[in-house]
């Protein structure tokens, strides 16, 4: 596929303008769409002529059409697709303002719990939107996470590339066989084993992605593809100590469970459990701790592992406080008594 140049007109609609990016499968130009006068995003597939016959292109069109139908303020829109002269598919989406999960981690580190929770309840509404229509994303990363005007009061987090997995699994039947689309670092267990599609894929991946956000570095890492697919199969999830022992971290270890079973159902069920954990913080001493709550970075996680010093021990004054007021009411019980005794001899 040859890079689109500036001023490329795509099916007589959309005017390129620069390419904004590219990565493991696709390329995105900023572009205008000349009969709407709005801007657009362009991501174009990386798919050689020679993967293209009309079996995928059917697949591609079911894909777009299904990510095109999802409504949700924290999925990206597609408006419409098509394919180049050369007959690689493209995706006309909303053009965005900021940068992706992935960007935000690399340049400021973990984040804040109460940040998390802003940005990621309503992502996790989106995704369990898309699970009751009976749909899947399958490759959630921090990448395909997009946040709009990071650091301002109107920010929030989108869903980017629904039905992209699917719609890239085909061409992996025209490539090698055994082999499969997704990221090593996020790929969930049963996935691994036999390709197993199911909505408990995608809060696997959410799970590992918030715990990211938190701690500021990936759950799984590995020198190979290999090694990570052997590390997610095995359960081997760097979480800090400090997070696994908080009822946050009960949550998200549920929600990275080897086992699907054994964890949340869909995206709704780790929704609704992250909103409860929310509002159990909802006191007004739990909002302050919760806003001080510095993110549970390397350094953090580094002070969770090493050995706590005893709290000393407080004075135990109610023992003393019982005897005060023993004493004082056996005092006055004598005066009465004392008392009763000179008015009995005054009347005889």
């Amino acid at each position: 596929m040859n890079e689109l140049q500036p001023g490329t007109l795509v099916e007589k609609r959309y005017r390129i303008e620069r390419k904004l990016g590219s990565g493991g499968f696709a390329t995105v130009y900023a572009a205008h769409h000349e009969g709407l006068d709005r801007p657009a995003a362009l991501k174009v597939l990386d798919i050689h002529s020679h993967a293209v016959d009309e079996a995928f292109l059917q697949r591609f069109h079911r894909e777009a059409k299904i990510a095109a139908q999802l409504e949700h303020p924290n999925v990206v829109r597609v408006f419409d697709f098509g394919e180049l002269d050369d007959g690689a598919p493209y995706i006309a989406m909303e053009r965005l303002d900021g940068h992706d999960l992935e960007q935000e981690i690399k340049d400021n580190g973990a984040m804040t719990v109460d940040r998390m929770a802003r940005l990621f309840l309503p992502v996790l509404d989106a995704l369990a939107q898309a699970h009751g229509k009976g749909v899947v994303h399958k490759d959630l990363k921090p990448s395909n996470l997009f946040i709009l005007h990071p650091g301002t009061d109107e920010e929030r987090m989108v869903v980017l590339d629904f039905g992209i997995a699917r719609i890239m699994d085909a061409r992996t039947q025209y490539t090698q066989v055994g082999a499969f689309a997704g990221t090593p670092a996020y790929l969930a267990p049963e996935y691994i084993k036999d390709q197993t599609v199911t909505p408990s894929v995608d809060v696997y991946q959410m799970g590992l992605i918030i715990i990211e956000a938190l701690i500021g570095r990936p759950v799984v890492s590995a020198n190979s593809a290999v090694a990570y697919l052997m590390k997610h199969v095995q359960g081997e999830h760097d979480v800090p100590s400090e997070l696994r022992a908080s009822k946050l971290g009960a949550l998200l270890l549920k929600a990275i469970a080897v086992e699907p079973n054994d964890r949340f159902p869909d995206a709704g069920g780790l929704r609704d459990a992250l909103q409860a954990w929310v509002a159990a913080r909802s006191t007004p001493k739990a909002v302050s701790t919760l806003r001080q709550s510095p993110p549970l970075g390397p350094q953090t996680a580094q002070q969770s592992m090493q050995p706590r010093r005893p709290a000393p021990a407080k004075r135990k004054s109610s023992a003393g406080t019982v005897i005060l007021l023993i004493f004082v009411l056996g005092f006055f019980a004598t005066l009465g008594l004392f008392m009763l005794v000179i008015l009995a001899s005054l009347v005889e």
